[in-house]
């Protein structure tokens, strides 16, 4: 993946909402891991992987990659509050599958953003392997949920134009 491409883009609409919502004086950090945990709860939430009493089906590929992008964006937004401890973009992040439960892959990316927020308010620990291992995790389940690189950077430039749009019309 192009994280360099990516990391430009996100840069621009976490300026552009910064400025909509005058937050340049706010750290926001710790409000940009608990929104990439809501967002990897709606993501397991559209998946249906750990709903074992209910029948219904996962949702559409398309909807389930919406949920995936979207964790993406905060993912690459918590770099900005952190560049000073990572050297990212690192672009030989591999895929990691820890198990071939999607249930296990959602509870080890949980796991890894403990282990980061834990760190992250300790100032002079780098964060470098924390925050690939949330990457290799996280990617590692989207390859479980059958995105491929290709799939997660077109949509993220789609999700990403929406976004700045959204916040052009006072989302």
């Amino acid at each position: 993946m192009n994280y360099k491409f990516l990391l430009e883009r996100q840069e621009i609409l976490d300026r552009h909402i910064i400025e909509r919502h005058e937050l340049q004086d706010q750290f926001l950090l710790e409000d940009k891991i608990l929104a990439l945990k809501v967002e990897i709860g709606e993501l397991a939430n559209e998946t249906r992987c750990f709903k074992f009493w209910s029948k219904k089906p996962a949702s559409k590929k398309a909807v389930i990659l919406e949920e995936f992008v979207d964790g993406i964006h905060f993912l690459l937004s918590i770099s900005f509050d952190v560049k000073e401890r990572l050297a990212f973009p690192n672009s030989t992040i591999s895929p990691v599958l820890v198990s071939e439960s999607k249930t296990d892959q959602f509870n080890e990316v949980y796991a890894a953003i403990e282990r980061f927020g834990k760190l992250a308010f300790c100032s002079a620990v780098s964060l470098e392997n924390e925050y690939t291992d949330i990457w290799s995790l996280y990617l590692g389940l989207g390859r479980m949920l059958g995105f491929t690189e290709e799939e997660i950077e077109e949509y993220y430039m789609y999700k990403n134009k929406v976004n700045h749009y959204r916040q052009d019309i006072g989302y």
